[in-house]
């Protein structure tokens, strides 16, 4: 089992948070014509193109050794209705709005990880993930209008992303990175053809490109965070979710032109700080062990 490095898990996470950006960003740059499934078909092969040379070099018959293929398959399902939610959210909400609603991501699966994988939480991590949320709730602003079914798709990507998580923590203890991303991938690309049989539209030529980038990025940010969770448990990881928070609001403004009001910049600093507090928590309770 790999050794518990605080430091190597949130550099992960750090990367996996521009990765998911990207991702998120040309998604909603991608026509309104071109079906979810579509998207997510050409996300899953070609991720698993740019994958493959991994697999490869480590050996395929080493990467599809497992313990657990009936784990794997229950979370190729799971992420297969994860990956629709997410995609259908972030192209029917404003960037910013969106990425601030997948923040309650670390509530549902530190809930999980503290009922299925008995994982102890602190008063102090419990206050550090609420003040967090309560930044989340300044940017969605419950209340202040009509709710978009978009939000509550959003919400149940959420939990369905909570349950793909945990199953890939409860697996990680013994099989690789490579070995969870291969099941994963594989098994929702094939869940997903048999829906693109049904909704197929073909790519324009700058929506092919998207879906490259798509594709290579996606692919890359499910690896950061498989290795993200191989440094540190389930609570401490989630957490660094909110950062991603931080990245798409700049990026809505630049790319969208959508300017977030002074609530999102004050829940944006929010989250920041229970982030931090939480770094140096954790980090003051490793020094005391």
């Amino acid at each position: 089992m790999t050794a518990i490095n605080y430091k190597k898990s949130i550099f992960w996470m750090i990367l996996w948070s521009f990765c998911f950006s990207i991702v998120m960003t040309l998604a909603k740059k991608i026509s309104p014509e071109i079906s979810g499934a579509t998207l997510i078909f050409g996300r899953l092969s070609i991720g698993l193109a740019f994958a493959m040379p991994l697999f490869i070099g480590q050996g395929i018959q080493t990467v599809i050794q497992t313990q657990f293929i009936g784990f794997h398959l229950i979370r190729a399902g799971i992420v297969t209705c994860a990956m629709g939610c997410t995609y259908y959210a972030y192209r029917n909400l404003p960037l910013a709005e969106a990425a601030s609603i997948g923040q309650t991501g670390p509530l549902f699966t530190t809930l999980l990880a503290v009922l299925i994988l008995r994982e102890k939480m602190t008063l102090s991590k419990w206050l550090a993930m609420v003040v967090g949320y309560a930044g989340v709730l300044f940017i969605v602003k419950p209340g202040a209008g009509e709710l978009n079914i978009a939000v509550l798709v959003a919400l149940a990507a959420n939990l369905l992303a909570g349950m793909a998580i945990i199953i890939a923590k409860k697996v990680s203890s013994i099989d690789s990175s490579s070995t969870i991303l291969f099941y994963g991938t594989v098994g929702t690309l094939i869940l997903t053809s048999i829906q693109v049989l049904f909704s197929w539209q073909t790519p324009s030529t700058i929506d092919s490109i998207y879906l490259i980038f798509i594709g290579a990025s996606g692919m890359f940010s499910q690896y950061c965070y498989l290795q993200a969770l191989k440094y540190a448990p389930t609570s401490f990881v989630t957490p660094f979710e909110y950062i991603r928070l931080c990245v798409t609001i700049p990026i809505g403004i630049v790319v969208f032109n959508e300017m977030p009001d002074l609530y999102s910049l004050l829940g944006s600093l929010i989250i920041v700080s229970s982030i931090i507090y939480l770094v140096r928590e954790q980090v003051g309770t490793k020094a005391k062990s």
